[in-house]
Protein backbone atom coordinates (compact mmCIF):
# COMPACT_ATOMS: atom_id res chain seq x y z
CA UNK A 1 0.00 0.00 0.00
CA UNK A 2 1.36 3.62 -0.49
CA UNK A 3 0.01 6.97 1.19
CA UNK A 4 0.35 9.99 -0.73
CA UNK A 5 -0.05 13.16 1.07
CA UNK A 6 -2.75 15.75 -0.61
CA UNK A 7 -1.02 19.34 -1.95
CA UNK A 8 2.48 17.81 -1.42
CA UNK A 9 5.15 16.69 -3.38
CA UNK A 10 5.09 13.03 -2.59
CA UNK A 11 9.03 11.77 -3.03
CA UNK A 12 9.31 8.25 -1.39
CA UNK A 13 6.59 5.86 -3.34
CA UNK A 14 8.12 2.84 -2.58
CA UNK A 15 7.06 -0.70 -4.88
CA UNK A 16 8.84 -2.82 -6.59
CA UNK A 17 8.39 -3.27 -10.04
CA UNK A 18 11.84 -3.75 -11.71
CA UNK A 19 11.48 -7.28 -10.89
CA UNK A 20 8.57 -7.67 -13.61
CA UNK A 21 9.48 -5.49 -16.47
CA UNK A 22 10.63 -6.56 -19.42
CA UNK A 23 11.53 -3.23 -21.60
CA UNK A 24 14.95 -1.89 -21.00
CA UNK A 25 14.52 1.55 -19.79
CA UNK A 26 10.53 2.00 -19.29
CA UNK A 27 8.27 4.73 -18.53
CA UNK A 28 5.90 3.79 -15.68
CA UNK A 29 2.03 4.82 -16.15
CA UNK A 30 0.41 4.88 -12.53
CA UNK A 31 -3.13 4.58 -12.63
CA UNK A 32 -5.49 5.49 -9.94
CA UNK A 33 -8.95 4.27 -9.26
CA UNK A 34 -10.65 5.67 -6.54
CA UNK A 35 -13.30 3.39 -4.84
CA UNK A 36 -16.22 5.03 -4.27
CA UNK A 37 -16.72 7.19 -7.15
CA UNK A 38 -14.44 4.68 -9.82
CA UNK A 39 -12.91 7.84 -11.00
CA UNK A 40 -9.42 7.28 -12.91
CA UNK A 41 -6.92 9.24 -12.74
CA UNK A 42 -3.11 9.00 -14.09
CA UNK A 43 0.55 10.33 -14.01
CA UNK A 44 3.99 9.00 -15.67
CA UNK A 45 6.20 9.30 -12.84
CA UNK A 46 10.00 8.65 -13.09
CA UNK A 47 11.94 5.41 -11.13
CA UNK A 48 14.48 7.49 -9.16
CA UNK A 49 15.80 4.62 -7.61
CA UNK A 50 19.18 3.77 -6.81
CA UNK A 51 19.33 0.71 -5.61
CA UNK A 52 16.50 -1.07 -8.32
CA UNK A 53 17.33 -4.68 -7.41
CA UNK A 54 16.24 -4.22 -3.97
CA UNK A 55 13.30 -1.31 -4.74
CA UNK A 56 11.46 1.30 -6.55
CA UNK A 57 11.03 4.62 -5.69
CA UNK A 58 8.85 7.39 -7.05
CA UNK A 59 8.09 11.10 -6.69
CA UNK A 60 4.15 11.86 -7.20
CA UNK A 61 2.98 15.64 -6.68
CA UNK A 62 -0.36 15.69 -5.68
CA UNK A 63 -1.30 19.50 -6.91
CA UNK A 64 -4.31 21.55 -8.16
CA UNK A 65 -3.31 22.16 -11.21
CA UNK A 66 -1.55 18.22 -12.59
CA UNK A 67 1.20 17.93 -15.33
CA UNK A 68 0.33 14.14 -15.52
CA UNK A 69 3.20 13.62 -17.78
CA UNK A 70 5.70 14.48 -14.71
CA UNK A 71 4.63 12.92 -12.46
CA UNK A 72 2.08 15.02 -11.35
CA UNK A 73 -2.03 14.58 -9.65
CA UNK A 74 -5.01 15.89 -8.19
CA UNK A 75 -6.41 12.98 -6.37
CA UNK A 76 -9.43 13.48 -3.87
CA UNK A 77 -8.80 12.50 -0.41
CA UNK A 78 -9.50 8.65 0.08
CA UNK A 79 -8.63 5.08 -1.17
CA UNK A 80 -7.54 3.80 -4.54
CA UNK A 81 -6.79 1.16 -6.10
CA UNK A 82 -3.69 1.44 -8.42
CA UNK A 83 -1.85 -0.21 -11.43
CA UNK A 84 1.40 0.61 -12.61
CA UNK A 85 2.18 -0.13 -15.97
CA UNK A 86 5.66 -0.69 -17.92
CA UNK A 87 5.46 1.37 -21.58
CA UNK A 88 8.39 2.68 -24.48
CA UNK A 89 6.21 6.16 -24.33
CA UNK A 90 6.77 9.01 -22.31
CA UNK A 91 3.56 10.54 -22.99
CA UNK A 92 0.25 7.77 -23.05
CA UNK A 93 -1.75 8.08 -20.57
CA UNK A 94 -3.69 5.30 -22.00
CA UNK A 95 -3.31 1.99 -19.92
CA UNK A 96 -4.61 -0.33 -23.11
CA UNK A 97 -1.42 1.05 -25.31
CA UNK A 98 1.19 0.04 -22.23
CA UNK A 99 3.26 -2.84 -22.63
CA UNK A 100 2.25 -4.48 -19.42
CA UNK A 101 1.03 -4.08 -15.95
CA UNK A 102 3.70 -4.27 -13.31
CA UNK A 103 1.96 -3.04 -10.19
CA UNK A 104 -1.22 -3.42 -8.64
CA UNK A 105 -2.18 -2.38 -5.33
CA UNK A 106 -3.99 0.09 -2.75
CA UNK A 107 -3.23 2.92 -2.21
CA UNK A 108 -4.65 6.55 0.35
CA UNK A 109 -4.83 10.06 -0.18
CA UNK A 110 -4.59 11.67 3.43
CA UNK A 111 -4.71 15.36 4.34
CA UNK A 112 -1.16 16.83 5.75
CA UNK A 113 -2.04 16.54 9.49
CA UNK A 114 -3.61 13.20 9.36
CA UNK A 115 -3.04 9.86 9.07
CA UNK A 116 -4.94 6.73 8.14
CA UNK A 117 -6.09 4.52 10.64
CA UNK A 118 -6.76 1.07 8.59
CA UNK A 119 -9.25 -1.87 10.16
CA UNK A 120 -10.25 -5.17 8.27
CA UNK A 121 -13.56 -6.43 8.88
CA UNK A 122 -13.39 -9.03 6.73
CA UNK A 123 -11.61 -10.13 3.26
CA UNK A 124 -13.99 -7.85 1.61
CA UNK A 125 -14.80 -5.05 3.66
CA UNK A 126 -12.52 -2.23 4.85
CA UNK A 127 -12.94 0.93 6.96
CA UNK A 128 -10.67 4.07 6.45
CA UNK A 129 -10.46 6.26 9.38
CA UNK A 130 -8.44 9.88 9.78
CA UNK A 131 -7.10 10.75 12.68
CA UNK A 132 -5.57 14.08 13.37
CA UNK A 133 -2.26 14.60 14.61
CA UNK A 134 -1.16 16.59 17.08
Amino acid sequence: MINITKNTINDKVIVTVTEKVTLVNPFFLFQFKKEETNDFYYCIAANTSTEKQRYDKFTIEDKANPNPLVGEVNLPIGTYQYWIYEQSSSTNLDPTLTTSEVEQSLATVIKIGTSPIITYESANTKNISYIPTP
